[in-house]
């Protein structure tokens, strides 16, 4: 939106209503205020949306970002100056590549786009990656870009997985249960609904429930402002209800053992597959069909785990190249659920000394909770390193959250902004509104990770 209204003629420039919360603590208990919407709360710490808006509105473009090389020993970067006042020559432009680093220039008017130069001393050293910072003169950073160079850097979604097992699976029932197994892992079903009871891996036991499917609806409740006590508020992330299953089958040809359950909840009804391969993963395709009219925020699987599975980590594609080490969106991250200091659903009402993603409430801190999007590779541990891993391929999405019954992760295959009274309407292209019979589909895929 930024880059078109800067390229028109007939706009001044655009200004940020309410960069702060509009939060009031009054007394001990009281809370008043349209809510936490700012960029920065009121205790001035820097929220995610902080780091949007700069990068947005960075006063320094680099039009040539995508096919970066050095020719002769010399990076040549296309810059555009969105100053009004400042030359850019004004600004320290710091740079790195492998083994080396130095700095450069370039003099560019406000409004004017040019080149800047970068001689290296040994084509030998240059890295994958160069890494460029603008310093504003008065001692900040104006803006961090992180660009591959030379050639494409592999997709994250070529992450390399652990090492791929190939044994074959053997089948084992019994009037309740059907047992899938192979050298390195043990998969349990229950007949009696057609999902996971626990998995083994190298003889540990990680009680693994699931699959449900989350069809989560746009939350649409809530008043315009905040009065009274300060509240916690419950996650509001229930999946799917009422799950009844009609059938479940193993099927075997060719050495690929699959189970297909088929059943209905509430909201849908469809089949679950699921896929033993040779790697002793499994992967968990869905197919339903809406018996409702939904407008759903997130649509996806759950999976359920022992309280004890609390860290959470990832790898991810990022909007940006570069996010700060302590950004709820950073490219890759850990982050246990316990971690941080306890706090209300509007933050902590004593002045903090941690950094907002660390603000804690009975589900996890706003880090562990918060939806990391175009995952590709994430995970849930125990202490012992034991634990699920999930491969989403740089195109799902992943939530966890904690609660009596344990930690709970949504692995999601469509996901938008909400329904946030003031937002909504710039993230409507991205509904998806499903009548009844509407067909939805997906598939999930799972590893083991058998910890220390």
């Amino acid at each position: 939106m930024w880059n078109t209204i800067y390229a028109s003629e007939g706009c001044l420039g655009q200004s940020i209503w309410a960069g702060i919360d509009d939060t009031f603590y009054i007394g001990d208990e009281q809370t008043v205020g349209y809510g936490t919407w700012g960029l920065i709360d009121g205790w001035r710490r820097l929220k995610p949306e902080y780091w949007n808006a700069k990068k947005a509105y960075s006063p320094v473009r680099i039009l040539n970002a995508d096919r970066l090389a050095v020719s002769n020993g010399v990076i040549q970067i296309a810059l555009e100056n969105r100053q009004n006042f400042a030359d850019l020559g004004e600004m320290r432009i710091r740079w790195q590549t492998g083994g080396e680093s130095g700095e450069t220039t370039a003099q560019l008017a406000p409004g004017m786009r040019g080149e800047c130069r970068i001689a290296l001393k040994d084509t030998a050293n240059v890295g994958s990656r160069l890494e460029l910072t603008f310093e504003d003169p008065r001692g900040f950073i104006a803006d961090r870009f992180l660009l591959s160079l030379n050639q494409p850097v592999p997709a994250a979604n070529e992450v390399a997985e652990p090492a791929r097992e190939t044994s074959a699976w053997k089948v084992e029932e019994s009037p309740g249960a059907i047992t899938v197994r192979s050298e390195r892992a043990v998969w349990a079903i229950g007949k009696a609904h057609g999902l996971f009871t626990g998995v083994r891996a190298l003889n540990q036991r990680i009680d693994l429930a699931g699959p449900h499917l989350m069809l989560l609806p746009m939350n649409d409740t809530g008043e315009n402002q905040m009065r009274g006590a300060t509240k916690v508020w419950s996650p509001y992330t229930e999946p799917c209800s009422g799950w009844q299953c009609e059938s479940v089958r193993v099927v075997t040809v060719g050495g690929q053992t699959d189970i297909h359950v088929s059943g209905a909840y509430a909201e849908a009804s469809g089949t679950y597959t699921l896929r033993f391969e040779p790697d002793g993963g499994v992967a968990v395709d869905y197919a339903f069909t809406t018996l409702t009219n939904l407008n759903p925020r997130q649509i996806g699987l759950v999976f359920s785990l022992p309280r004890t599975f609390d860290s959470f980590a990832w790898e991810r594609n990022g909007y940006w190249d570069v996010y700060p080490d302590d950004h709820i969106a950073r490219l890759s991250g850990s982050v246990k659920a316990s971690e941080g200091f306890a706090a209300t659903s509007v933050g902590p009402r004593t002045s903090p000394s941690h950094p907002w993603r660390l603000d804690r409430l009975p589900y996890g801190n706003n880090d562990f909770c918060s939806t990391k999007h175009n995952v590709v590779v994430a995970s849930l541990t125990d202490p012992r390193g034991l634990g699920m891993r999930m491969n989403g391929r740089g195109e799902q999405h992943v939530r966890c959250w904690q609660d009596g019954a344990g930690v709970h992760f949504l692995v999601a295959d469509y996901s938008n902004g909400g329904s946030e009274k003031f937002l909504k309407d710039f993230v409507k292209n991205e509904k998806r509104v499903l009548p009844a019979g509407a067909q939805i589909q997906g598939s999930v895929r799972l590893s083991l990770l058998p910890g220390r």
